[in-house]
């Protein structure tokens, strides 16, 4: 089998070798990670041997040309996964859409979207709470994300299990569905609806365990509390993927014995080939007319009495006096991730023990946040600013930049009192008057 198949062996070596040492600095290895790789070759499982495809190699041209336009390093990793696929999938039949979707669960830009974009959704899962728990007679405040249930405090956060909720769940239903012998002709739209399905029931899942854990009062970091993780995202999440998976399926795919081998023609490859131009064309066009190019320049010029400015990146940079910490963030385009401070703060060792959205007597809303590192605890709050208009709200900034609105800098202060933070944040204004002039 190894001298029949070595010219295929030799490609995806060629193409895996690299990426493993190139992954070593992009892709957190943490427990998640591990657990998705284990699954990775189940979603090979089911093989149609009866049809080979060359449909991964335009999924691989399409992500190497966003790559270039972008510069996103999970688009590059989506590449290579796509290059793979394509060499089996011409060589031994159709392996399905699991291989890429879990190729994409394997990249950091799930644990990203989450940080940025789950937040108001984590804010609406602790109000629900605090309500049911008021039902039940308890005493409950609810501040943000946080709420304390008759003196014990409790966090809707996007982390538990020391995975997130979501990613274990999305895991979790590849598993179920690589044993189903039928994805392997599902369809984009098809697998779009199961892994939909999955997160509505994280959700679920998620709230009762938090109901649980209060209730309860079992604190972070015990047996009982990484327990009742797992539990609730079996017992909500696997196994309703589980039963429907079983009556929806109407019919295994029956295993050939007969081997598929299928020769790439050479005037088809010469015609993707050359599509590969076009689109870096097309896509190199688009950005020249639409894209919001980052100004780096007006933050290499900008300055602030009183503050110590140091450069830490081309778009970011710092400020700093004896009481307040500054970020200045460059613009980015709407469709790249930004620095968001719910990222680059956990990137520095802290955690975020509390988050709200608050509004200062101006009607601007900011983010605000505890953070907590060791014994070490500041203050800090974030928004987004572009000199006519602020807001906390991810969605509404990068909307209002795709319909032509200026580009928005992130700014992002903190210090160690929480009352001098309220007081510095009463003066901001659309510009950032009251800091950056």
């Amino acid at each position: 089998i190894i001298h029949r198949d070595r010219r295929l062996l030799l490609g995806l070596l060629l193409i895996l070798i690299p990426l493993i040492v190139w992954a070593r600095d992009y892709i957190p290895m943490g427990f998640g990670f591990w657990i998705g790789l284990a699954i990775f070759p189940f979603t090979f499982s089911n093989i149609d041997q009866n049809q080979g495809s060359h449909r991964y190699l335009f999924w691989a041209l399409g992500f190497g040309s966003l790559h270039l336009l972008l510069g996103n390093k999970m688009l590059l990793f989506m590449t290579a996964i796509c290059s793979m696929l394509w060499l089996i999938e011409s060589k031994k039949g159709k392996v399905g859409y699991l291989p890429m979707i879990q190729g994409f669960l394997l990249t950091p830009f799930l644990n990203a979207w989450m940080n940025l974009f789950t937040f108001p959704l984590r804010m609406y899962q602790s109000k629900q709470i605090g309500a049911i728990l008021s039902r039940l007679g308890l005493e409950v405040e609810v501040q943000g994300n946080r709420f304390l249930v008759e003196g014990y405090g409790c966090m809707i956060e996007e982390g538990c299990l020391g995975i997130h909720t979501l990613i274990f769940s999305f895991l979790l239903t590849t598993f179920i569905l690589s044993l189903r012998g039928s994805s392997v002709n599902y369809s984009l739209l098809k697998m779009g609806i199961w892994y939909g399905l999955a997160f509505v029931l994280a959700f679920v899942a998620n709230l009762i365990r938090s109901l649980i854990l209060v209730i309860f009062r079992s604190p972070p970091d015990t047996f009982g509390h990484e327990l009742t993780g797992i539990i609730s995202v079996i017992a909500f999440v696997g196994l309703p993927i589980w039963w429907l998976g079983t009556t929806a399926s109407t019919s295994l795919v029956k295993r050939e014995t007969l081997q598929f081998s299928q020769k790439i023609d050479s005037s088809f490859l010469s015609a993707a080939i050359a599509l590969w131009p076009v689109l870096v064309g097309s896509f190199l066009l688009y950005a020249h007319f639409f894209k919001a190019e980052p100004e780096i320049d007006s933050l290499n010029e900008m300055h602030l009495a009183h503050f110590e400015k140091e450069q830490k990146k081309p778009d970011v940079a710092q400020f700093r006096n004896e009481e307040i910490l500054l970020y200045v963030k460059a613009p980015c385009s709407p469709w790249r991730s930004d620095h968001n401070p719910q990222t680059c703060w956990s990137g520095s060792g802290f955690t975020f023990d509390h988050v709200e959205m608050i509004t200062n007597t101006a009607g601007y809303p900011m983010m605000v946040g505890k953070l907590i590192r060791k014994d070490e605890v500041l203050y800090t709050s974030w928004w987004y600013d572009n000199g006519q208009r602020i807001t906390a709200d991810q969605w509404k900034w990068r909307k209002a930049v795709f319909k032509g609105d200026h580009p928005y800098y992130l700014l992002n202060l903190s210090m160690e009192n929480k009352e001098n933070l309220l007081k510095e944040l009463e003066a901001i204004r659309p510009g950032s008057k009251g800091l950056i002039e």
